[in-house]
């Protein structure tokens, strides 16, 4: 059974220094949600992701959600009320309840196009 153990062993090996060299020189992604939206924040410079706290706030008085995320690195300020998505200050007209948003260092694409603030 020696041979067995070995060739495991050896596999697991193997596998650990795939995992570990797999992410070097790739983007670093961070994946979360903004309402019913999927959000994703990629750092093409391969620093790893960013993290951030999301929350949410429904004032019962006026019946509106707003929805928030803040990068821990201070990068992003992200805002959603409704139908209305402010990244960094730029706004944004979201126009399905499954909308995607990702944000590419600067670049910011809804449900993979690429996307200018609009003004509603």
């Amino acid at each position: 059974m020696k041979p067995v153990r070995s060739i495991v062993a050896a596999g697991f090996a193997t596998l650990f220094i795939l995992l570990t060299f797999a992410g070097c020189d790739r983007a670093g992604e961070d994946n979360s949600t903004l309402g019913t939206h999927t959000l994703t924040i990629v750092d093409t410079s391969g620093n790893k992701p960013m993290g951030g706290s999301v929350g949410t706030f429904h004032d019962d008085v006026t019946g509106v959600t707003t929805h928030t995320f803040e990068s821990a690195n201070g990068r992003y300020h992200i805002k959603l009320i409704d139908d209305v998505l402010t990244i960094n200050g730029d706004q944004y007209l979201l126009k399905n309840p499954t909308d995607t948003i990702r944000i590419v260092d600067e670049r910011i694409e809804i449900n993979g196009v690429e996307s200018r603030p609009e003004v509603p």
